[in-house]
């Protein structure tokens, strides 16, 4: 029985606010069911008083007296309820809050010891030599210690681990953080140059700052993250995370960002000369101001994208889908863009000298006051087409479709063909 009523105590001390709410529940139960019976005394009575007269002139006689008595209104509850409700209460949050208290000393202390002990464990095995060179079972026992003890320890605790290890020379070697998750961590300025950081969590991590050169990220999560003025140059990035990442002004030449989600990130200002986008998914992005001159970008997604003064100079833009895209002030100088969609972008004041345009969509784009000296516009579909203004000596557009576009017989005069092309009016010209 002593046994039953111990484990009864400690169940209800472990879910104390359900207890509370039950206990609450019961009483209003009870109150509620007490109005059913008159004997409860919660309903209204007569409360009768009876006077018997023993001397006088009126001796002998009874007197009978009723007085009302109300029943129990909300308000008495209240004050028969709002003191034992109050202490209650009070009692149960300073008991949460010491409990808390208590338990964040405990979990720190437990970080605290694990973190030491893996530190003393692992400076072990370096003064003894057994790493980066350890035998194939010691590399496997470390590396399943280090995620074990990852999974349990704090952002700041986490840091610590990683600085060890990198200085130590081993997240490149014998350790990797495959699937640890690191989401919400400050390491910002931490240096993790050439460590394998391939598909860990780093989502909503700051990493501003930070020398990931040489870093092998692939498939790592780097959703929300912060990389202002971070060094990723040489880091392998492919199919890598980048969903909602504030990327400016950072340079990315030469990276490869195969089959990356971009989505929503913000590149505006960065360098991406050179870079490999093949198979990412740049949805939303922003490349206003890039650099992606020599870029392959053929066949790419980019409707409504931000190109705005973009350097898109010897770019491969091929079959890309450009429709709607703002490419104002944009360097597309010999970039090659054949059949590509850029049906009603913004190509106002961009530099597409000796661009190849062949075969493009341009119906309804703007292209007003845009350099096309030496630009391939043959069989280009230019309907509606705001030409006003724009360079077009030396420019290719035999078999070219004007109709509707506004442009100057001055203007056309200048071009190198126009065989076979249909003029703004719709006849042919010869």
């Amino acid at each position: 029985m002593k046994a039953w009523l111990r484990s009864w105590w400690h169940y209800i001390r472990k879910h104390r606010v359900a207890a509370i709410i039950t206990a609450f529940i019961l009483v209003m139960v009870l109150i509620f069911a007490g109005y059913w019976f008159d004997w409860t005394g919660f309903n209204g009575y007569n409360q009768v008083t009876t006077a018997h007269t023993i001397s006088g002139p009126s001796a002998g006689t009874v007197v009978r007296t009723e007085v009302y008595q109300p029943g129990k209104s909300l308000w008495d509850w209240l004050q028969l309820l709002i003191v034992p409700i109050v202490i209650s209460v009070g009692g149960l949050l300073f008991n949460l809050a010491i409990t808390r208290s208590q338990e964040k000393i405990a979990s720190d202390n437990r970080q605290e010891a694990a973190l030491q002990g893996y530190l003393d464990h692992m400076t072990g095995l370096l003064l003894m030599r057994s790493l980066p060179h350890d035998s194939e079972d010691i590399a496997i026992a470390t590396q399943r210690r280090t995620l074990t003890l990852m999974r349990g320890l704090d952002a700041n605790r986490k840091r610590i681990v990683l600085e060890f290890l990198h200085a130590s020379k081993l997240l490149s070697r014998s350790i990797t953080l495959k699937d640890v998750d690191l989401s919400g961590a400050n390491l910002s300025g931490i240096n993790l140059s050439w460590a394998d950081l391939r598909e860990a969590n780093l989502s909503e991590v700051n990493l501003s700052g930070a020398d990931l050169s040489g870093a092998n990220l692939s498939r790592t999560d780097l959703s929300k993250i912060n990389l202002i003025r971070a060094n990723l140059s040489k880091a392998r990035l492919n199919k890598t995370i980048f969903q909602n990442v504030n990327l400016p002004n950072i340079s990315l030449s030469g990276i490869n960002l195969s089959n990356a989600d971009l989505r929503d990130a913000d590149l505006s200002q960065s360098n991406l000369s050179k870079i490999n986008l093949r198979g990412a998914d740049l949805s939303g992005v922003n490349l206003s101001g890039v650099n992606l001159s020599n870029a392959d970008l053929s066949g790419f997604y980019l409707h409504g994208a931000d190109l705005s003064g973009a350097s898109l100079s010897g770019a491969n833009l091929s079959g890309a889908n450009l429709s709607n895209a703002d490419l104002r002030d944009a360097d597309l100088s010999e970039a090659s863009l054949t059949g590509a969609d850029l049906r009603g972008a913004n190509l106002s004041n961009a530099n597409l000298r000796d661009a190849d345009l062949s075969n493009a969509l341009l119906i309804n784009a703007d292209l007003s006051g845009a350099n096309l000296s030496g630009a391939n516009l043959s069989n280009a579909d230019l309907r509606d087409a705001n030409l006003s203004n724009a360079l077009l000596s030396n420019t290719d557009m035999s078999e070219a479709n004007l109709t509707d576009a506004k442009v100057t017989a001055k203007q056309l005069d200048k071009a190198k063909s126009l065989k076979l092309a249909t003029m703004p009016d719709g006849t042919p010209h010869d």
